[in-house]
């Protein structure tokens, strides 16, 4: 085995290990498009071999500053998290299609760390 191939063997490893998520979105503050965003990004997580975990939300807040996205201005936006299962390429693939939805804000995707003792 040359170096090449173990260094795809090592790539195949990561990207087919599960992890734990939590990716955090603000969503445009209107009520009424908030749960068929959060389908979609549920949807999209399950497509690509994740599994949601939980979901929470803080509600609607201001921002820190002003956002301009798709010619409109933000002063506020509904706050939803969800912690989920999956893969490099669960990831990958919800950052992906969350930056071209227009009804979310911004977002961010962290890894969450297993805690002592489980």
């Amino acid at each position: 085995m040359n170096v090449s191939q173990i260094r795809e063997e090592l790539l195949k490893s990561k990207s087919s290990q599960k992890r734990t998520y939590e990716i955090g979105l603000i969503i445009e503050p209107n009520e009424q498009i908030v749960p068929h965003t959060m389908e979609k990004v549920k949807e999209i997580i399950s497509q690509y071999g994740g599994k949601v975990i939980s979901e929470s939300e803080l509600g609607k807040r201001p921002l820190a500053y002003p956002i301009r996205k798709n010619r409109k201005k933000y002063l506020e936006g509904i706050y939803k998290f969800v912690v989920f299962e999956g893969t490099n390429s669960t990831v990958e693939n919800l950052d992906r299609l969350v930056k071209i939805n227009e009804n979310i804000i911004r977002h961010i995707i962290l890894k969450v760390k297993p805690q002592k003792g489980k």
